[in-house]
């Protein structure tokens, strides 16, 4: 039997979890991120055995903290979005708006991939963040729409300092993050695009536009190739592509529905004096 299961066996699984969440917390507020990481994931292998809500939930939130910490910002929104949920046992529902918020912006930041859509299709659906502060960004974001550097000055001025790190490439994590919204956004328009229109479009040097294109291709977030002889990116389409069309077109439907719906309820005898 190792330590860790003897220490578990005499002080019982619920106080050796609390004393992993607690001292990945103290980790955090050290910055010391990779001890912070070492510790709520020795706690998350006891986890399933814990069946105190309360308990559950501190180590939900330090879990998403640290990933946040990380730059691991998918994780950490998949994380805030289940402590928001409306009726979530063991979140006061006055914190649930906190959470929310903190979900919207790690998703904001995080970068391209099956995890990160399904975030934004599950948070634009869900009512509750049209009243959050960057609801206007996410919505751009999920409708696949461009993104100008000056329309998320004011989403930057609110994040963390971590949260405003540089990345490889000497982009903030931001910059990152809506470049390469911005790239997939153009590969939905465009079968191909120049380095010029490209540049500007994306508002960054050319040796950048092309640094960011050969990354996010050799990373597979975007499909294409680009040309040096012609000065061309060529996109490949996707099958994706009318997937998210037929689902935009569906969402648009059910707001129609939902619309036409309300206003029999506001208006019950519309429907009669327009027959009339």
């Amino acid at each position: 039997m190792c330590i860790r299961d003897r220490i578990k066996d005499k002080v019982g699984v619920s106080t050796l979890v609390e004393a992993y969440v607690a001292i990945s917390d103290y980790y955090l507020d050290a910055q010391n991120n990779a001890d912070a990481y070492s510790y709520i994931a020795k706690a998350a292998k006891f986890i399933d055995e814990i069946d105190d809500i309360a308990i559950v939930c501190k180590y939900k939130y330090c879990y998403a903290q640290v990933h946040d910490a990380n730059l691991k910002f998918g994780q950490a929104a998949s994380l805030y979005y289940e402590l928001s949920q409306k009726g979530s046992v063991g979140v006061p529902e006055e914190e649930t708006k906190a959470f929310l918020e903190k979900a919207v912006i790690c998703t904001i930041l995080a970068p391209p991939g099956t995890q990160r859509s399904r975030l934004l299709t599950m948070l634009y659906k869900d009512d509750r963040t049209r009243i959050t502060p960057h609801f206007n960004l996410l919505e751009k974001m999920y409708l696949e729409r461009l993104i100008k550097m000056e329309e998320v000055k004011k989403f930057e001025e609110e994040l963390k300092p971590h949260q405003k790190g540089k990345t490889l490439e000497d982009y903030t994590v931001l910059q990152r993050a809506v470049h390469e919204h911005n790239v997939l956004a153009l590969s939905k328009i465009y079968t191909n695009i120049s380095f010029d229109q490209l540049t500007k479009l994306l508002q960054v040097s050319p040796d950048k536009a092309e640094l960011l294109m050969a990354s996010m291709i050799g990373e597979g977030k975007v499909k294409a190739h680009i040309s040096q002889a012609d000065e061309f990116v060529y996109f490949e389409a996707e099958k994706e592509m009318i997937q998210r069309f037929n689902e935009l077109i569906s969402n648009l439907c059910e707001g129609v529905n939902q619309l036409i719906q309300e206003t029999s309820q506001k208006y019950p005898n519309l429907e009669a004096i327009a027959k009339s």
